[in-house]
Formats: C-alpha cells, structure tokens, sequence
C-alpha cells in the first residue's frame, strides 16, 4: 500500500507528522480512512494503525482478529489470528516453492538444495546410521509441558544480563512450551525465551515472599528514581500470571550419561528461538559438545550434560516447537533429500570452566551471523558455558562410520529469516498502551 510520500515542503510549511508515531519524517505510506487520508513514515506504522483502529483479517483464514495477532514482517507485513495458521500458511509457502523448484528442475535447471516443510526423525536417523539419544539423559519432562500463558501476562523473571536481579517481565511471543520475555522498562532488543518449567520465571510475587526486592533490569531507560513508581504503574491492572500455570522444573540425570554421535535437538544460542538437529561431538566429565548438522562449526558449543537447551529427538514435534532442517541438504538420495553428513570437527575445542555459575540465568547475548533474530539474542535456558569461537574446519571426523563422514563441499543455505513477532505492549514506558488488546 505504498505510495504518496509526504505533503508538500514549500517555505512556511511544517513538515507533517506520521499518523502513528508522530514523528516528522517522509510519509511513504497512505490510508483512506472515513473520507480522509492519514499519511505514515513506514509500513509498520500502518500496520499498527489499522491493528489499533480498524477491523484486522487472518491472512489465513481471513475470520476477524479479535485479540493480540500473530504478525510476521519479512517479505512483507502479514496478520494471522493464531500460531496455527501461521504455520499452515508457511506450509503452504513452502509447498509453493518447492513445487516451483520441481518445475525448474524438470526444466533442466539443476538445484542444489531442496525446500520441505516436512523432517522425518526415523527417516533421517536411518540415512545417517546414527542413534537418538534417550530422553532419560536429559534434563527435560517426558511429555513437554503444557504451556496456558497468554500474551502480555507478566511475571517475575531473572535478568539475562545479570542474574543476580530479579525484574517484571512481560510475555511478548511464544513457540510450543517456551515463552519469548521482554523486562518491563527495558527495549526490545534484549529479549529472551525461557521454557515455562523454568526456574529462571515466577509468578509476581515470588521475589517478595523469599525476603527480595523487584529491580530494574540492566538497561533502565527512566530515572533510578522513578522506578517504584514505574513499578506501581506497570502492575496496576496488568494481566498477572497465575501460580497455577507455572511448571516444576524437573530434576536432573544422576550423571553425565552422553556418547559421541548420538543425535539430539538442540537450541541454537546464536538464534535461541530455533532449534535445530544436532550431535554430540564430544564428552568430557560433566560436560557436552554440541555440533549443528550441516554447519561448520560456528554455532557449535559446550553446554552442562543437564543444560534446559538441549532436547531429545521428537521433542519439538511433541511440544508444538518448530524444529529447523538441518543446513546442508545436498543429498542425491533419500525420502527427503538430506543425506546431511556429519562433521564432527577433528580438533574440539577445549570446555569452559567446569564450575558453573553460582546465579541463574543465561549468557551475555551475542550477535548472529546465520539468520536475523529480530533483536532476540539471549539463550532460552540457563547458559552454563560461554559460546565458543568457530570450530577448526570439519574436514575429517572423530568417528569411524563412513555415513558420517565430512560433506562440506556445498555451502549450507540460511535457515528461515522470517520474522515472527506479535503485537505487544511497550513495556518501556507506562504511558504508551497496546495499539490492540484482548
């Protein structure tokens, strides 16, 4: 809906303001709204205009969005009315493309990677002659847990960037049982995601009754002083988060049980909101090296053997999680085409320091350089290692099975980089509202 760009700038004239934010910049966008044309500096202040003031469909299913949407901003700003149908229309882009893909290949024009919505556990467990590892070796419930919070709940939460404070904070998107948190009086650019049997979250309240104080997070963008106030505003009337729907986190395994090569799913840090298909690479006492299929060894780390980022096969199918494909796909056979080879790097780099931190929480965020995170950069769960530097070229394996054997020839295709955010509450500030409520 691009199009009228700006009002005019003769002498005299006060250059017009954005609709929605107010801010004198070069309206790029237009809108007919009862007989009048609101002008507007970008398309996701239109988008939020028409979210706080007009009728919003389901690109989908095309019913009336009735409360907070599920909005994706890459290629394009779109509406869904809930989680499902953003991923049935993401199912039915990717079965698009593909079919295009199909159509050139019969064309003659060779492809080197093959899109699908679809990753079979069994099917890629048999192609690369490897095992799963057993869901008792990790530190996660048999039957991922049930996940009742509602976009913008508040509740108590560990400040990522230092976890000795413990800071309101605001649900602002989830995926299956993990909720993506923003601390109120902080920016978006320092979100995180933890599981909803965490430790790390309470519900408001907890932090008082065990003899603390709520504090700022890190980052504060009011006065120090201003924050009880801050924080007397902020909870009036907010939507808390029951105690009933927080989860027991459960207990770990007696002992560090891992083997090289066994398969696992497993949170990308770099990117925490995908997980990914990986192996361990190494073991040393209580700790885990963990490898991505299919890359070469940037994101790979070393994690506590009862770290909450690493999950058994089929979890994510189970939770409701998407589960990322593995990065190289260029495979010539195959029900899927991924005859992904594992390279497990020949040289692991050495672990961190065996003792853990003595606070919860998780690692300083870090940069991406595989697929934009939409200023989300902190681990889901409790970070007991730092993340390593890039591994040394995978070019020979640790393990004598020639299935997973190095394939590196082919340089692996970034994972999806569409963004997925929902409308939320800024939680910077108390005197902006939702542009949509409940």
């Amino acid at each position: 809906m691009a199009g009228v760009g700006g009002k005019g700038s003769g002498k005299g004239r006060t250059k017009p303001c954005c609709a929605w934010c107010s801010e004198k910049r070069d309206l790029k966008y237009c809108l007919a709204v009862d007989h009048q044309k609101k002008d507007f500096c970008s398309e996701m202040c239109l988008h939020d205009y028409k979210t706080a003031f007009l009728k919003v469909t389901c690109t989908f299913c095309e019913c009336e969005i009735t409360k907070n949407p599920v909005v994706i901003t890459e290629p394009s700003i779109k509406d869904f009315c809930s989680q499902q149908c953003l991923q049935k229309h993401n199912a039915k882009e990717l079965s698009s493309q593909l079919d295009k893909q199909k159509s050139k290949q019969s064309s003659g024009f060779q492809f080197q990677y093959e899109i699908t919505g679809v990753f079979d556990w069994d099917v890629y467990l048999k192609e690369c002659n490897a095992t799963a590892a057993p869901a008792e070796w990790f530190k996660q419930n048999t039957v991922p847990p049930k996940n009742e919070f509602r976009i913008g709940m508040k509740l108590e939460a560990f400040d990522p960037r230092n976890t000795t404070s413990t800071c309101i904070a605001t649900v602002v998107g989830m995926q299956g049982p993990v909720l993506r948190l923003r601390l109120d009086g902080g920016d978006n650019k320092n979100d995180f995601w933890r599981l909803v049997d965490s430790s790390d979250i309470h519900p408001i309240g907890h932090c008082e009754k065990n003899g603390g104080m709520l504090q700022p997070p890190l980052g504060f963008r009011m006065n120090a002083s201003s924050w009880p106030m801050f924080l007397l505003k902020t909870l009036n009337g907010a939507d808390i988060a029951p105690s009933s729907i927080f989860m027991k986190e459960p207990d770990s395994p007696p002992r560090n049980l891992f083997e090289v090569g066994v398969k696992l799913e497993a949170v990308d840090r770099k990117n925490p909101h995908l997980i990914c298909p990986a192996t361990i690479g190494a073991v040393k006492d209580d700790m885990i090296f963990i490898t991505f299929d299919g890359w070469r060894g940037a994101f790979d780390y070393w994690c506590y053997y009862d770290a909450r980022d690493i999950f058994p096969v089929g979890w994510c199918k189970a939770s409701g999680h998407p589960l990322q494909l593995p990065g190289n796909k260029a495979g010539s056979s195959g029900k899927y085409k991924i005859k992904v080879q594992v390279s497990l790097p020949n040289t692991v780099p050495p672990p961190p320091p065996v003792s853990k931190p003595p606070s919860p929480g998780s690692q300083t965020p870090s940069s991406s350089t595989r697929s934009r995170s939409n200023g989300v950069s902190s681990n889901m769960e409790k970070t007991h290692a730092q993340p390593l530097q890039q591994a040394v070229s995978p070019s020979s394996t640790v393990l004598e099975n020639e299935s997973i054997a190095s394939n590196i020839d082919c340089k692996p295709p970034s994972p999806s980089t569409t963004k997925v955010l929902v409308t939320e509450p800024d939680t910077s500030s108390v005197s902006k509202t939702s542009p949509s409520g409940d």
